[in-house]
């Protein structure tokens, strides 16, 4: 397993329960997982769901700190649930599970805001180390993307998967230098207002909560180099 930052490594578990949904639309590996994760004392499976309106209805009502969805659900994908919740300001990090070995699926669910990506061969001690890495903070991939983390992702248009007009290429590019609003529209000939408008917009596109997530996000995909990254006005 692969994972980026350096969370806490917990052999035996947290001393913090992991509160968990399990979202899966097959009954036998939705049950089997649940029997499996709820042999650790330091994991409680609040709730599971077969489909995503049951899934996030779930969600709203146990705030799970991790949900363990399957990329292919029967009536979407398990990815869908990361903006509802980047917009709903749960907290509740989406550990993604999967049958193919594509790096292009891996990359997608990072780009979409995943905090990992497994295959559905992992084994049970494996995955419930890594939901406790995901509950720490990190990003985990299945050993098959050992290079995924550090190979940037081809871009279109200088954005992965996601297409923006200039404006809003430019404004993100202000808002990885740390630029105000108001220098922002200054630089650019706005109004503050046509700037606030823009950013809400580009927000909604990259699937980030916040301005400072939507930086992040730039330099992470090499929109931007890192070191304009350097001011917080």
């Amino acid at each position: 397993m692969q994972f980026a930052g350096e969370p806490p490594f917990f052999p035996e578990g947290p001393d913090v329960e992991v509160r968990l949904a399990v979202v899966e639309s097959r009954s036998l590996i939705r049950e089997g997982l649940c029997e499996l994760l709820s042999r650790h004392q330091d994991m409680e499976v609040v709730g599971t769901a077969s489909c995503l309106a049951d899934a996030f209805a779930l969600l709203a009502a146990e705030h799970p700190s991790v949900v363990l969805a399957a990329l292919e659900l029967h009536d979407g994908s398990g990815l869908e649930l990361v903006p509802r919740i980047q917009r709903a300001h749960l907290g509740t990090r989406v550990l993604i599970f999967g049958s193919e070995p594509d790096p292009a699926l891996a990359r997608r669910a990072l780009t979409w805001g995943a905090a990992g990506y497994l295959l559905d061969s992992v084994d049970a001690d494996e995955l419930a180390g890594a939901i406790r890495v995901v509950a720490a903070g990190a990003v985990v991939l299945d050993h098959a993307f050992s290079t995924l983390a550090s190979t940037p992702e081809p871009l279109h248009n200088g954005h992965p998967r996601i297409s923006l007009t200039l404006r809003e290429e430019q404004i993100l590019e202000c808002l990885a230098a740390g630029w105000s609003n108001r220098h922002i529209a200054q630089e650019c000939g706005l109004s503050v207002r046509t700037v606030e408008g823009h950013i809400s917009k580009l927000l909604d596109k990259l699937g980030v909560a916040s301005r400072v997530e939507a930086a992040l996000w730039a330099v992470r995909h090499g929109c931007v180099p890192a070191q304009r990254h350097i001011s917080h006005e």
